[in-house]
């Protein structure tokens, strides 16, 4: 223990002289966060603008559009004459969607034809496009219903039989582990950790390959005597710290302060955010044995954890995707943290159902004592001094 104290102090000296590490350390995860925080905290998109072509003019028309207005995903700010005037409010991006009501929709009802509703809407904006696309099929679906039973029940039947007679087959739906579609629960259990990764793999890569960079590395061996691991573990040991209490901080404000549900087990959750931050220190020890540079050790770092939110299976379902991405993801502890997450947040998951994810996440610990005696030779190879 008492060569550990030295190296340790000398990092601590390190990081309060130098404003670059606690920027990278605390202030920029933080800022993160919060940005995040404050752009997602509404949880469902409101208030969505789109046009509406009405060319029927009809007292069904009218209420059609009342209905669609009334939701509240969905906002009406444009009226058009025409479709290229819709079209330009499309592509202006003044609008998400065009749905046009045609001509003679009253009338076609009443005399029993199927009259067409046309919603074109932007799904570049998947999410956006998505949810106006589900609301006004809801919309429409509602008031076709309506106005059938309306039209059945003036023709002499009973409203049990007309009720049937529209639908004969009925779909019960029940939405699980997320019944208010708050995409801030989709999102923060994800991307949190996402951002925090990058914050972790970059600072444990520029901490050591500093030493290298700036000529520095014989005086951290000297200080934990010649040991190169208690030279490593009194670099990296007060990073450690801050990471899991930043990952604890940021689990914690979700779950007490925007009421994230925790329906499994917080403790596996503490758990796997405290071998995450391990996992990543890991692979960046890795990536740095590998390069010996700073410079692109930091260029594969950010290469390798920057788009890993799009491999990790949230977005796009892992078992749809092509086999190099599949293998891209199974090479990231973030996809077995989130997966732990989500497991042990919403869907409250018997503990032994993560076990597997912590397991195979643990597995990443084994490039620490795999990259010891090759940094080891680094660290003593004055040839690797001074490279930029």
């Amino acid at each position: 223990m008492k060569y550990l104290i030295p190296p340790l102090k000398r990092e601590l000296e390190r990081m309060v002289s130098r404003p670059l590490y606690i920027l990278m350390l605390i202030v920029l995860p933080l800022l993160s966060f919060s940005v995040f925080w404050f752009m997602f905290a509404e949880g469902v998109p409101k208030n969505l603008p789109i046009a509406v072509l009405d060319q029927d003019r009809s007292s069904l028309s009218r209420q059609m559009i009342r209905m669609v207005d009334s939701t509240s995903s969905i906002a009406i700010k444009h009226r058009v004459t025409s479709l290229e005037e819709g079209k330009q409010l499309i592509l202006s991006g003044n609008s998400y969607a065009l749905v046009m009501i045609p001509k003679n929709l009253e009338k076609d009802v009443l005399r029993g034809l199927s009259p067409s509703i046309v919603n074109f809407y932007n799904n570049e904006y998947l999410l956006a496009g998505s949810i106006i696309s589900r609301d006004i099929n809801s919309v429409v679906t509602t008031l076709s219903k309506s106005f059938n039973v309306s039209f059945r029940l003036k023709k002499g039947e009973m409203t049990a039989t007309a009720l049937n007679n529209i639908e004969p087959v009925r779909i019960v739906s029940h939405t699980l582990f997320n019944p208010y579609l708050n995409y801030f629960y989709f999102l923060a259990g994800t991307l949190q950790p996402t951002l925090l990764q990058i914050f972790i793999i970059a600072m444990t890569i520029f901490a050591l390959g500093s030493e290298l960079k700036e000529g520095t590395a014989a005086s951290l061996l000297e200080a934990s005597n010649q040991n190169i691991v208690f030279a490593l573990l009194g670099k990296l040991l007060p990073y450690t710290l801050v990471y899991i209490l930043l990952g604890i901080f940021m689990n914690v404000f979700l779950f007490t302060v925007f009421k994230v549900p925790v329906a499994g087990s917080p403790g596996l959750i503490l758990l796997s955010t405290i071998i995450f931050v391990l996992a990543y220190q890991a692979v960046g020890l890795f990536i740095l044995a590998l390069t010996a540079n700073l410079r692109m050790s930091l260029s594969m770092a950010g290469f390798y954890s920057a788009p890993a939110f799009a491999f990790v299976g949230v977005t796009f379902p892992l078992v749809g995707m092509p086999f190099l991405a599949k293998v891209w993801s199974y090479l990231l502890p973030l996809t077995y943290y989130i997966k732990i997450f989500i497991d042990q947040s919403m869907k409250g998951a018997p503990i032994k159902v993560s076990l597997p994810q912590l397991a195979i996440m643990s597995c990443f610990l084994i490039f620490i004592p795999l990259t010891i005696p090759r940094l080891n030779r680094i660290y003593r190879n004055q040839k690797y001094w001074g490279r930029s």
